[in-house]
């Protein structure tokens, strides 16, 4: 599955949304040319044994979604849709 996946309208500030998204571009770049570095860095957040994280076959072409993720991608973004509405239903 692809992750992560970041939503906005960019409505409120266009010009983050075009910062943010330079940003990722850059870190996901650095991180296709560094993948003995990612791995290292994902054990330090994640409780992924070193044998299985020396197993991963770490996503390339980000941009694009796998055909297989699309179900599931759909399914999350709905969870997120739903409690997102129920958050501002509470206020």
């Amino acid at each position: 599955m692809t992750v992560p996946m970041y939503f906005t309208t960019g409505r409120a500030d266009p010009g983050l949304t075009k910062r943010f998204t330079a940003a990722m571009l850059r870190s996901l770049e650095y991180a296709d040319g560094h993948p003995d570095e990612v791995r290292r860095i994902l054990g330090t957040y994640t409780k992924i044994v070193p044998e299985v994280i020396a197993k991963i076959d770490l996503p390339r072409d980000r941009d694009q979604l796998t055909t297989r993720s699309l179900p599931r991608s759909g399914e999350l973004r709905g969870q997120v849709y739903r409690r997102i509405q129920q958050a501002r239903g509470a206020r």
